[in-house]
């Protein structure tokens, strides 16, 4: 940081866009940040491994097939459903924000970006044969917010880890905004809304496909299996958060 920049951070100091305390100038303070990091190492309450390495309820990587470094796909942490977690986390807070008004992308992209380099490095796969794309947001929510939060981050993604970035798929407008659906609904959904954009689809082509949060993995798996028809060689799904869908089982932290 420059030093006139520093000078107009303590005479106009920026606030942190979730606890509101004064930041250095960033969208998110040290203790913020802390604690989202802190969750990052919160581990599933059933199988007692952390989001990137829990493997409960991720069928959706049957279609995706791609193993890389021992992993299947690469998720930050979990996002919390109030049955099963037993205390309220920044996770969800940083999520509805990006949701609502973008903030935080670049913090997300840039934590996603090390961790990809990070794995794909140890593995020893060329990041450089990899294209980046995402599932659009639905034609209700776009109309309504004015931009897609997971198109900025994959775009975010692939300036960091200079890689190409290709919208590889519309949204119809025939389709429901995901949320409000239940699981075998998501799947349906996703399979009527989500349509391959035929010619931008490389024959051979290895796709990341990033999705801010993966909850069945309807999306993740409908793009999987349009990619993969289409002829693409490699599918590798990264995501920020995934849902944790128990409702039996809760853990202390």
């Amino acid at each position: 940081m420059g030093f006139l920049q520093k000078i107009i951070n303590l005479l106009i100091p920026s606030n942190c866009l979730l606890c509101k305390n004064a930041t250095d100038g960033s969208q998110l303070c040290d203790e913020c940040s802390g604690k989202f990091i802190r969750e990052t190492f919160l581990v599933c309450p059933e199988c007692s491994k952390p989001a990137s390495k829990c493997t409960c309820r991720a069928d959706f990587t049957s279609h995706t097939k791609t193993e890389i470094a021992g992993k299947r796909f690469i998720a930050l942490t979990f996002y919390k459903s109030k049955k099963t977690w037993s205390e309220e986390r920044i996770t969800e807070g940083m999520i509805l924000s990006l949701k609502d008004r973008g903030a935080f992308a670049d913090y997300f992209a840039t934590i996603l970006a090390r961790e990809i380099k990070s794995l794909f490095e140890r593995e020893g796969v060329d990041l450089a044969e990899w294209i980046i794309t995402y599932p659009p947001r639905s034609v209700e929510k776009y109309a309504e917010k004015g931009f897609d939060q997971s198109e900025e981050i994959a775009r975010k993604i692939a300036k960091k880890l200079g890689i190409k970035f290709s919208p590889t798929f519309n949204r119809t407008n025939h389709g429901n905004v995901q949320k409000s659906l239940s699981a075998a609904e998501r799947f349906s959904n996703a399979e009527t809304s989500l349509v391959p954009i035929r010619e931008r689809i490389r024959k051979g082509g290895k796709y990341i496909v990033f999705d801010d949060i993966i909850t069945t993995g309807a999306t993740i798996e409908t793009m999987a299996k349009h990619l993969y028809f289409l002829g693409a060689e490699a599918v590798f799904p990264v995501s920020i958060a995934r849902t944790f869908h128990s409702s039996d089982k809760k853990r202390n932290y």
